[in-house]
């Protein structure tokens, strides 16, 4: 599940405000989990209904507790994930004027530029002002390589994600995706390796293509 249980966990523990803010931000922790158990199951649409709720709560309430922040953001993602992207942009833009050093804004807006609108240069800026905020943000550098791949620039997503993996070497989807871009660019032995070690890294999904690409060799 994608970057979601230590910031949640961080953002719960977080309501440092005055003491009706305080009482309200803790009575709504029940919703709050119901409905990221929701989110966690990928039942997106009631995700969003709960989500609802409690940003509705809080807005009328005038409260600034961080399940606010939280909930707006999980609801953007429901929505991405669901293909909503431009009522999802409106909540990625909104976490933006909330905090314009949110990262995950950042990188929000960056998928729904990518995925929803297939605009690969804009994704790219939105990712990179992730990245320029945290960088080693996985979502926000696989966004990066994946928009320079799609932007024609697969000698610059190589570079740059092989500098990724220097930062995490046990993470398979990288190597899978790097082996993607060099097969595109006809590095078959370069390919196979990557792919190789994917699959020791666990991506059991990438035997096909060990199958298609390497003469059925063993990883």
């Amino acid at each position: 599940m994608r970057r979601i249980f230590f910031l949640v966990f961080l953002l719960l523990t977080s309501c440092t405000f005055e003491e009706r803010g305080k009482e309200l931000c803790s009575s709504l922790g029940p919703q709050f989990k119901s409905a990221l158990k929701d989110y966690n199951s990928q039942r997106y649409e009631i995700a969003i209904e709960k989500f609802d709720t409690i940003i509705n709560i809080l807005e009328n309430a005038d409260s600034n507790c961080y399940n606010n922040v939280t909930s707006l953001w999980l609801r953007g993602e429901s929505k991405r994930n669901i293909g909503a992207f431009i009522s999802a942009r409106s909540d990625f833009n909104r976490l933006l004027l909330i905090n314009s050093k949110n990262e995950w804004g950042y990188v929000g807006m960056g998928d729904c530029s990518f995925y929803g609108d297939s605009n690969y240069l804009e994704a790219l800026k939105f990712y990179e002002k992730a990245i320029e905020i945290n960088a080693r943000n996985n979502s926000a550098n696989i966004g990066k390589v994946r928009s320079l791949e799609k932007l024609g620039k697969d000698s610059l997503a190589i570079e740059y994600i092989t500098k990724v993996i220097s930062f995490d070497q046990k993470d398979a989807r990288k190597y899978y995706l790097r082996a993607l871009i060099k097969k595109k660019i006809s590095d078959s032995e370069g390919a196979c390796e990557d792919i190789k070690m994917s699959i020791r890294l666990g991506n059991l999904n990438a035997k096909s293509k060990l199958e298609q690409w390497c003469n059925n060799s063993t990883p």
